[in-house]
C-alpha cells in the first residue's frame, strides 16, 4: 500500500526512496534528490497502480474492491491493531493512524 508507505517515511524514508531505482530506472534515480526519493517512489508506485488499472481495470481502492464498507474501516483498524505482525513496523501505529491509512485507501 502506498499510504502505509507514506505513513512511514518519516522513519523509513531512505529505505523508500531506495524503491525509485527498480521502480523508475536509474536515470530518474540519478536525476531524484535523495531528499525527494521517496517521495517519488510513492508517486511512482501510484502512478503504477493507475496503469494496471487501466489496462485491466483491477481495483485500485479499498471501495473498488467491493470487499469492505466506508463503515467497516474501523473494524479493520481494530483487527489490525491487534493482529501481532504490527511489531514488524517500522513506525509504531495508534488506532487513528491506522484509521487515517485505511480512509486514504478506501
Amino acid at each position: 500500500l502506498p499510504y502505509v508507505l507514506e505513513y512511514n517515511k518519516q522513519v523509513n524514508g531512505k529505505k523508500i526512496g531506495e524503491l525509485l531505482l527498480p521502480l523508475a530506472g536509474a536515470d530518474i534515480y540519478a536525476q531524484t534528490p535523495a531528499t525527494q526519493r521517496a517521495d517519488r517512489a510513492i508517486a511512482t508506485i501510484l502512478a503504477m497502480r493507475d496503469r494496471l488499472f487501466s489496462l485491466t481495470k483491477l481495483p485500485r481502492t479499498l471501495r473498488e474492491t467491493g470487499k469492505v464498507t466506508e463503515a467497516q474501516l474501523d473494524e479493520v483498524a481494530e483487527k489490525a491493531l491487534n493482529d501481532g505482525s504490527i511489531i514488524y513496523n517500522p513506525k509504531e501505529a495508534s488506532l487513528k493512524d491506522l484509521r487515517e491509512i485505511l480512509q486514504k485507501a478506501w
